[in-house]
């Protein structure tokens, strides 16, 4: 098993090596083959989420992410000038304006800064790998195509995997408050992204049925309170 997993993330490593010696080799131009083509749009769906929740009023512009991304992403929205802001509601380019201001960069470092923080202290501290392993799965991890991918997007899906990694590693938890914890970390990380309310079915899987009623009912006042 050891040996797999030391296979697994040679590749990994190897492979995110090959990857970053192309884009030397290529000036920056075979970027475009595993991020978004629009070359000008990195980090824009960050900025275009703080450009939609100007004034508070996110839907009026067609948006479709749940309502607890908009508080995360209000939070952020806060670091930019009000002048700015007043600027991207009424005329557009939106998002891309913010992105130029020292606030709308600053807002990304701390946004993206405390979710890969937060996750590589997770992996490296309470998955059950040496410390050897630990630190190859980190690195791992954050070299793996679709992080990369996720950061250059600037996109709060970081977030919802966060809390989908707490739940996994708390659900099983002996201390009934951790066990909780698990629980609302679920119910956040589907109130972000929806899909992982899946993972619920690995209480239903082992008779867990009040504490997946107490998960849906932290969903439901998690994304309509």
């Amino acid at each position: 098993e050891k040996k797999t997993r030391f296979i697994l993330y040679s590749i990994i490593l190897v492979a995110a090596l090959i990857f970053f010696f192309t884009i030397i080799l290529s000036r920056g131009t075979n970027l475009s083959e595993v991020f978004f083509c629009a070359i000008n749009d990195t980090y824009i769906d960050f900025f275009n989420s703080i450009y939609d929740v100007s004034m508070r009023r996110p839907y009026e512009k067609g948006t479709i992410y749940p309502p607890l991304c908009y508080l995360i992403y209000y939070i952020c929205n806060r670091f930019v000038p009000e002048e700015v802001i007043d600027e991207t509601w009424y005329h557009f380019p939106g998002g891309n304006t913010i992105k130029a201001t020292q606030g709308g960069q600053l807002s990304f470092f701390v946004f993206i800064s405390i979710v890969l923080v937060l996750i590589g202290i997770l992996i490296y501290n309470y998955i059950k790998l040496s410390k050897r392993e630990s630190i190859l799965l980190v690195i791992a991890f954050f070299c793996s195509a679709p992080v990369l991918y996720s950061i250059e997007r600037g996109n709060i899906i970081l977030y919802s995997f966060l809390f989908a990694l707490v739940f996994i590693l708390c659900y099983r938890n002996t201390n009934k408050y951790i066990r909780e914890f698990g629980l609302i970390s679920l119910a956040l990380s589907a109130g972000i992204k929806i899909y992982p309310a899946i993972l619920g079915v690995l209480l239903i899987r082992e008779r867990r049925f009040k504490e997946a009623a107490r998960t849906i009912l932290y969903g439901i006042i998690i994304f309509l309170v």
